[in-house]
């Protein structure tokens, strides 16, 4: 599969079907935090990175033959999803096909951009991601495209919660020691107040992340700024156990490497995210280490496989 990955359990969404309509780290941002890593190629300007009907064509083919549970389709994966400029002419091409909630995952950046913003009003659950309402702040965080400001992207959610007929879900990343202060949280709740948005999904660094120097937050911590912002909120779960296993060691190697392209995980994360069988996963993830595609890397007690950088 060329643009999809999945389906992947998760804790948020149920049993998601992944979408990636952008080249690897393409991205408006350079998150320190982020788990793919540097962004290779930083910008703003939209374009017709991948073909829609080829995306359309695709999903439809799965869909067709794909007799298990689906919860949603999800516009993830690893690039920014809103620079693709044909991303409407894509939900609206899935929504005549299918009836299955369509969520966006993004970092939100080009929501300051009217057509991005008409684009995204057909989906069902749009995801932006918010860490702080200082400009300097923004720029050690997200490390941004030049001429990106933390105020116009705050406008632009405004904006687009007073647009939008779905669910507006803001993530709240929160890292110690760059935007866990009482002051930094005091500013994100008045910026909430004027969002709006239907729900909180607080998160921290769960994931190797672009610098070691990034830390997570406890759990205690993130539910006691969570209650503290006034509107409901989530905190990060558990992955579900697996549906099933897959026969193939061929189509699982194949499978594996969908999910560990994309986002780096735990064995546990993974055996839930793809329902394989324990011994099999462990022999397909030995033969990726021995072949080179994949690396261990140990953060936060945890050891995560990751896509080898060539």
């Amino acid at each position: 599969m060329h643009f999809l990955y999945g389906p992947v359990s998760s804790a948020r969404l149920g049993l998601s079907l992944g979408l990636d309509i952008i080249p690897p780290k393409t991205c408006c941002y350079d998150c320190i935090y982020c788990q793919q890593g540097r962004t290779s190629l930083k910008t703003i300007e939209r374009r017709e990175y991948v073909l829609a009907q080829d995306v359309l064509r695709e999903l439809k083919e799965f869909l067709s033959s794909y007799k298990g549970r689906l919860d949603c389709i999800t516009f993830s994966g690893s690039g920014e999803p809103t620079l693709n400029s044909h991303i409407a002419e894509i939900i609206e091409g899935i929504k005549r096909f299918t009836d299955k909630p369509i969520v966006v995952l993004t970092g939100g950046a080009l929501l300051i951009n009217p057509s991005v913003r008409k684009a995204l009003l057909s989906a069902d659950i749009v995801v932006p991601t918010l860490t702080t309402t200082n400009q300097e702040a923004f720029k050690r965080i997200h490390r941004p495209a030049e001429g990106l400001s933390i105020n116009d992207v705050i406008e632009g959610y405004v904006e687009f919660k007073n647009q939008f007929k779905g669910r507006l879900e803001i993530e709240f990343m929160v890292l110690e020691g760059f935007n866990d202060c009482a002051k930094e949280i005091d500013a994100i709740r008045d910026a909430l107040e004027r969002i709006k948005p239907d729900k909180v999904q607080m998160n921290t660094v769960r994931r190797p992340p672009s610098e070691k120097q990034v830390k997570p937050v406890s759990l205690k911590r993130l539910r006691e700024i969570g209650e503290s912002l006034g509107f409901p909120f989530s905190l990060p779960e558990r992955k579900e156990k697996s549906k099933k296993a897959s026969s193939d060691n061929d189509r699982l190697k194949e499978t594996v490497l969908d999910v560990i392209k994309r986002r780096s995980v735990t064995f546990v994360e993974l055996k839930a995210a793809i329902g394989a069988d324990t011994d099999k996963l462990k022999g397909v993830l030995s033969s990726l280490l021995n072949e080179g595609l994949i690396i261990k890397r140990r953060a936060g007690g945890q050891e995560f496989y990751i896509l080898k950088e060539e």
